[in-house]
């Protein structure tokens, strides 16, 4: 079609509309008064002629053509000059960041370029004042009017790095200026507005910014990105997502002759860019339109936008030198609207949690209180223990205030203890016991906690550097009533500590959070308002005692008589397990971090929670596709919360509903927040802002850390507010219209994983801290909505060219709780930095990884075919780009069926044969590499033994662990990463896994190999010897057959059945391997195969993900071939007894009798214990912690 399109429109004999259409290729906006001035000089002739004459006007000849100058501009594309503006601009716009201004919509990946408008006007009396104050300071009015936009921008995004996109005319040559084409170029003018500069220092900034850019604007825009080649987001324009431009008015000459004109405008339908702001001159001032993706903002967001330009240019004309942090862009309205709501409610007297506790016993003494397991006590029970243990702590010398350390897992106990420190007065301290003990020990440390609450177990974890420190066990029995006689306990007052909350800190140590009673009182009493919890209504207690949210989950059901669900220790992510124990109990109330309620949504498994009323989502962002999937899940009402622990928990509530913008809601009673800019006045509405936090729940500031809590917990710096201590959250936030707020996220770089606090410094510290590291960042990145993880860039010390991220990863682990170890890491030549020198954390977070875990991509590419064959190996199992000559298998996501699909993988591309154990010994491309280069193709020959070393970097006593049913020693990976550098672990595989081998046939063969096995790898005695399920019986043989001439020997049973017991029929074996596979993954409703045939069993394992897509058919059916005769022999075996010293484990929750026959097998030496988790959780991470300290003790 034509570039250039007419259509005159007849309305009537003397009215038309001439509609001219112009593609933006053939013509720009310069080129539009051009056109109507040359449509005259042909049309002013015309107009005189009589119909009947005839002439055809002509005009003058231009001395160059649009395709002369298109052609000079393409040769100048080749000339040096183009390589000084390339060279400029690459300087000029590194690390130029995407502006993050605060939408009333999500991007989308498919942009939505639907357009709308907002016009708006400066008056003429203040343009005229900024036409003065640009010319005293030789800058042009564009450059101040683009200064002020840039202002505006740095306000409602939180950013001091701003790059606009201005068109520019690109005539700067005489023979073009009466040429109609498309001349117009982009550039891009970025602007540093960090540190305490006025806006006088701004516009030079400005005006030095353009005439630099002016100098190299002959570069066209498209070849720059070409050149650059920034990251590109389908959802935004490449280097800037705003433009501004400023027309100067100069109205085309429509008067025809003859003929009365008006030119008709119209507003854009489409736009490519975010948001643009044009500025025409006009008499009276300056017309204004906002242009603006539909799908991004509301209309009454960019009205407000306008009205902030319009105050920003007015504060300007006031006082041109303003310093940019004393800049107020508030309407008046909004300053006098802030100025009248800064009220708090004076709180009164209320009675502390302890004393409700004992209202509630002596007015509901029978009904339930809190139900774990089998257990459940009464309010009239948990009142007589918690106020016994009171005593007994107070006569072990607690009074008010005094620090108590907690060391007990979730449960009745749990909740006893807790109740029992306040009632003395003390200050309750809790501390997981499934944290490191370094960790542990520094907490008890640091609060000076001279009682130690404990079970017996866990007693030797806290002892920490004090001395005289009281270790009291719970647990223990109080038969001398002589210790608590006369013991008076202490009333709290309102203002005394109730309790102290550790939380993540920059200093490579977590720090400790003081809160009052009556900040913990009125949390309780605003929750209790409204909702309303009934006495004896069931509610769900299962969050970590190290997140304060168990403290509202303990205490607010507990202070007005509703009944409290504990959930087991461990089992806090098992969503199963948690949705069948809110169905058996009518739980009505429960909270969740997002990640977890996106589980419970996505598992259908899960069921039904016909009870459940009310579901609070806190500690991570909640998203509107969550929200939504959550409701017409479980057609619930559905809360977000937000709070800092400092802040006692909760500070906000709202109710979301179904298609509601997602917010964090309206502050609680007593509660005042306040979103204020950097000099900390009051941001306007729909202006992003520091979140600062006033009132009753405020707490007292951090345990021995003045300088952090006089800089956190400050004076309210907000003019009018009552006086008192505001804290400062550093959470990015804006007050929306109606009153409610919306998190934006964080100003610095603290983060949020599984909804515990994160500060980047925290584990840089440590990082930073391990030998041969210079520095590091640490970043989340969501790989998924709600899957955040945590990567590490790492800078290594001069002279280190690359560094394995494995003793690192244990290094971390031994000095951060788990959730703060990072799960990749990358190293990196140097850290980028913004213009102002900081740690450029966005342009990390953006990186594109070359690899699944990009800590093992440090050692390079492929050195050698066999590295390149392992290489290609790996990435195809593993479904992951090429890893590195280190990359170790295990890490990158393989497991036991894996590394039987890599097996084969290696054999087709080398022709060897690698025996399984191999993957596990050779675990990384260059250790699998060295055996294949070990021989002649088709004839390499490798070690077929059955043990295999899991971890054995320790010395001292190891640990010899026996294969399950299925023959495969994957089971023990988080076992052997648990006791890494504390003890050798290694495993041993069955036989026959491997081609051309035969499975034994009997459990006496299997243990006589194994023992030779042992033996020939030179392992002496003692011998710890461990086994799961089908592997005690294994275990309990070779120990049988040590006998007592071998030396101590320990064995330990992890559920194990004793021998004897019956097994499936050979036609059903194929069956009962499949529905092990799906045991083991925790799925429950796959159906049985077709037929007991291997191929149907194979076909169903594929169908539902239990088998990787590459492992072979063959492979499958050795597998199955180990299956059934490990089932056979463990029916035949039928050992006489032994005298071993014996340990078994077995699920609490197990219908089976606790020794099943093993007390007389051992000769009566049986101590069987029970713990936490069902047969396959009690293998895995965090269930393995009930049981693994004894193996350490052990050694």
């Amino acid at each position: 079609e034509a570039p250039i399109r007419t259509h005159l429109i007849r309305l009537a004999p003397d009215e038309h509309y001439l509609v001219i259409s112009q593609h933006h290729i053939a013509s720009d906006a310069w080129s539009h008064n051009i056109f109507i001035k040359e449509l005259n000089t042909l049309y002013r002739p015309l107009a005189d002629l009589e119909p009947t004459m005839a002439l055809t006007p002509t005009l003058e000849p231009l001395p160059l053509q649009y395709a002369d100058f298109a052609y000079w501009e393409s040769r100048q594309e080749s000339r040096a000059a183009v390589d000084k503006d390339l060279i400029y601009w690459r300087e000029r716009l590194d690390g130029t960041q995407t502006l993050a201004l605060p939408t009333d919509f999500p991007h989308t990946s498919s942009p939505d370029e639907r357009a709308g408008v907002i016009e708006f006007s400066i008056p003429e009396g203040l343009v005229a004042e900024l036409d003065r104050l640009s010319q005293e300071r030789q800058a042009s009015v564009f450059m101040l009017l683009l200064a002020a936009y840039q202002v505006l921008l740095s306000r409602y995004s939180g950013q001091d790095d701003i790059a606009v996109g201005v068109p520019v005319a690109n005539r700067n040559r005489a023979e073009t200026e009466n040429l109609i084409g498309f001349f117009v170029n982009t550039l891009v003018l970025r602007s540093d507005l960090s540190g305490d500069q006025s806006f006088t220092d701004l516009l030079a900034q400005v005006r030095e910014h353009a005439l630099d850019a002016y100098e190299h604007q002959d570069l066209p825009f498209e070849r720059l990105v070409e050149e650059l080649q920034p990251e590109r987001d389908l959802s935004r324009t490449p280097l800037f997502q705003t433009m501004f431009q400023l027309d100067h008015g100069e109205i085309a000459d429509w008067s025809l002759d003859g003929l009365s004109t008006e030119e008709l405008t119209f507003r854009p339908q489409g736009t490519k860019f975010d948001l643009i702001l044009d500025a025409t001159r006009r008499e009276g001032g300056l017309a204004c339109q906002f242009t603006y993706r539909s799908n991004l903002f509301e209309a009454a967001t960019v009205e407000r936008l306008g009205e902030h330009y319009r105050v920003v240019l007015q504060e300007i004309a006031d006082n041109v030198s303003v310093s940019l942090n004393e800049l107020d862009i508030r309407t008046p309205r909004e300053r006098a609207a802030a100025a009248g709501t800064h009220g708090i409610p004076v709180p009164v007297a209320v009675p502390t949690v302890p004393e409700r506790l004992a209202e509630m016993a002596a007015n509901i003494p029978d009904q339930p209180a809190v139900t774990h397991g089998d257990a459940c006590l009464t309010y009239g029970q948990l009142h007589e223990q918690s106020s016994r243990l009171a005593r007994r702590l107070v006569a072990h010398g607690v009074g008010l205030e005094s620090p108590v350390a907690v060391f007990l897992e979730r449960g009745t106990d749990h909740l006893v203890a807790a109740l029992a420190v306040m009632k003395a007065g003390g200050v309750y301290v809790p501390v997981d016991p499934q944290i490191p003990s370094e960790q542990a020990a520094f907490i008890v440390d640091d609060v000076d906690a001279r009682v130690v609450l404990v079970h017996n177990a866990t007693a030797a974890n806290v002892a920490g550097d004090g001395d005289g420190r009281n270790i009291l066990s719970v647990s223990t029995a109080e038969t001398d009533n002589t210790e608590i006689a006369g013991a008076e306990l202490f009333s709290s007052a309102p203002d005394n500590a109730a309790y102290v909350i550790y939380t993540s800190g920059s200093t490579g140590h977590p720090k400790g959070v003081v809160i009052e009673h009556r900040s913990l009182a009125n949390l309780v009493d605003s929750l209790q308002e409204a909702h309303r919890l009934a006495v004896g209504e069931p509610t769900l207690h299962k969050t970590s005692t190290m997140f304060d949210v168990h403290i509202q989950e303990m205490l607010w059901p507990l202070a007005v008589g509703a009944h409290v669900v504990v959930a087991d220790h461990g089992r806090e992510g098992d969503v199963r397990y948690l949705a069948d124990l809110m169905r058996r109990h009518g739980v009505t109330t429960a909270g969740f971090v997002p990640s977890l309620l996106r589980t419970f949504v996505d598992d259908d498994r899960a069921g039904d929670l016909p009870a459940l009323r009310r579901i609070f989502s806190a500690g991570e962002v909640l998203t509107r596709d969550l929200a939504r999937r959550v409701i017409d899940r479980y057609g619930c009402e559905l809360y977000n919360l937000y709070g800092p622990a400092e802040t006692t928990v909760y500070v906000t509530m709202g109710r979301i509903l179904h298609d509601d913008v997602v917010t964090i809601g309206k502050p609680l009673d007593q509660v005042r927040l306040y979103v204020v800019d950097r000099t900390g006045r009051p941001a306007p509405t729909g202006a992003p802002g520091e979140l600062l936090v006033a009132g009753v729940q405020v707490g007292r500031g951090y345990v021995n850390r003045p300088e952090l809590t006089a800089e956190r917990f400050v004076d309210n710096p907000v003019s009018g507010a009552p006086a008192g201590k505001a804290y400062r959250t550093g959470d990015a936030a804006r007050y929306l219209p109606d009153g409610r707020i919306e998190f934006l996220g964080r100003l610095d770089e603290q983060m949020k994983i599984r909804g515990h606090r994160v500060e980047p410094e925290e584990i840089e510290s440590a990082v930073d801290s391990f030998a041969g590291v210079a520095e590091s960042a640490v970043v989340i990145k969501e790989h998924a909505p709600g899957d955040n993880r945590l990567h590490a860039y790492v800078v290594l010390e001069p002279g280190r060219t690359s560094a394995s991220p494995q003793p690192l990863r244990e290094y971390l682990a031994s000095r951060l709780v788990q959730s703060l170890v990072p799960n990749f890491f990358n190293v990196v030549e140097s850290l980028p930095r913004t213009i102002s020198g900081k740690i450029d954390r966005n342009r990390l977070r953006s990186r594109i990884e070359v690899a699944y875990d990009t800590g093992q991509q440090m050692s390079g590419a492929p050195r050698t075919l066999e590295e390149w064959l392992v290489a290609s190996a790996f990435g195809e199992v593993l479904d992951r780009p090429q890893p590195g000559p280190d990359a170790n298998f295990f890490d990158l996501g393989g497991h036991s069926l894996l590394a039987a699909a890599l097996v084969v993988k290696i054999h087709a591309a080398s022709g060897v044969d690698v025996p399984l154990a191999e993957i596990f010994r050779r675990p990384t491309v260059a250790g699998l590499a060295d055996l294949l280069a070990g021989g002649q193709e088709g004839q390499r020959k490798v070690d077929s033994s059955v043990l295999v070393p899991l971890d054995v970097r320790a010395s001292g006593k190891p640990i010899f662990c026996v294969h399950p049913v299925g023959g495969g020693i994957f089971c023990y990976a988080d076992l052997a990463r648990r006791l890494t550098r504390s003890r050798p672990v290694l495993g041993l595989q069955a036989h026959g896994l491997d081609p051309a081998q035969e499975p034994d046939r009997s459990i006496e063969d299997m243990a006589a190999r194994y023992l030779r096995e042992i033996d020939s790898a030179g392992y002496e005695g003692p011998y710890t010897l461990l086994g799961w399920s089908f592997g005690g019986a294994v275990a309990f043989e070779m120990a049988r057959q040590l006998g007592a001439a071998a030396g101590e020997v320990d064995l330990v049973l992890l559920d194990s059945l004793p021998p004897g017991c019956p097994h499936a029929s050979d036609e059903d074996i194929a069956v009962a391997f499949v529905e092990d596979l799906a045991s083991m993954h925790s799925l429950t409703d796959v159906p049985a195969p077709a037929s007991g045939s291997v191929f149907d069993a194979f076909e169903r394992a594929r169908e539902h993900g239990l088998v990787p897509e590459s492992l072979r058919l063959g492979s499958f059916a050795r597998r199955v071939e180990v299956y059934g005769a490990n089932l056979r022999a463990a029916a035949a075996y039928r050992p006489s007894p032994a005298q071993v010293e014996t340990t078994l484990y077995r699920p609490s929750h197990s219908a089976r009798s606790l020794d099943e026959g093993w007390s007389f097998l051992t000769a009566g030496r049986l101590s069987a214990r029970e713990i936490t988790g069902d047969h396959y959780e009690i293998l895995r991470d965090p269930n393995l912690g009930q049981w693994t300290e004894n193996l350490l003790v052990k050694e």
